[in-house]
């Protein structure tokens, strides 16, 4: 078994060093960096990084009250923005305004995304009414 802290059993790491042909695998998998951090204020450190948040399953206001527009100052860093509706949940259902709201919200992230230079995506579903673009 491959533990996250390296330490594997001799017989394991004599099996994957015969299935890959060598050991080299092992500095590879467990390859660290320090300076990686979604947080980091050094450019440089992670530059390659695309960095894409996630909003998929955003509750209605009667789950949870919200400031969307803090959360999208909260992670205007980002390259990509995924927005979408929460589903498989019958309390959305129950707040009367679901399908305004999340049309609502969908046209903010798509005017924060292009007032920032960010991409997003609105997920099928979300927006009740006219398609949004993808960039």
């Amino acid at each position: 078994m491959m533990k996250n802290d390296g330490k594997i059993d001799e017989s394991w790491k004599k099996k994957l060093n015969s299935l890959f042909g060598d050991d080299g695998w092992f500095d590879r998998f467990y390859m660290q960096n320090p300076k990686l951090s979604l947080f980091d204020d050094n450019e440089d450190n992670n530059s390659d990084m695309v960095k894409v948040v996630n909003t998929l399953e955003f509750p209605t206001p009667n789950i949870i009250e919200q400031d969307f527009n803090e959360i999208l100052e909260a992670v205007s860093f980002v390259d990509k923005i995924i927005f979408g509706r929460t589903n498989y949940n019958a309390e959305i259902s129950k707040y009367k305004a679901h399908k305004t709201f999340y049309n609502e919200l969908s046209e903010t992230v798509i005017e924060f995304c292009e007032s920032n230079g960010i991409e997003f995506h609105i997920k099928d579903g979300t927006q009740t009414f006219a398609k949004a673009a993808v960039t």
